[in-house]
């Protein structure tokens, strides 16, 4: 799902076990809100309040300074 607008995922170290850091190939305002209806599925399943999940979106340049606990395939 919209995975032709992303470059890459990192699953970061956050005190929550499901922050992930992503990078758009096009950082647009829409491609934004695309991957964010991502998150609006997964908030209509019933254990999402347990396991809350948060997407960070950051530029490529910034990806060398982030510490992940690993690089997500799409």
């Amino acid at each position: 799902m919209h995975k032709n607008l992303i470059q890459e995922v990192l699953k970061t170290k956050s005190d929550s076990d499901l922050h992930y850091c992503i990078v758009l190939r096009e950082d647009t305002f829409e491609n934004r809100n695309k991957v964010f209806s991502i998150l609006d599925i997964y908030d209509g399943i019933e254990f999402s309040s347990l396991f809350p999940v948060e997407f960070q979106f950051i530029p490529a340049d910034l990806v060398s300074k982030i510490e992940f606990t690993e690089k997500i395939t799409l």
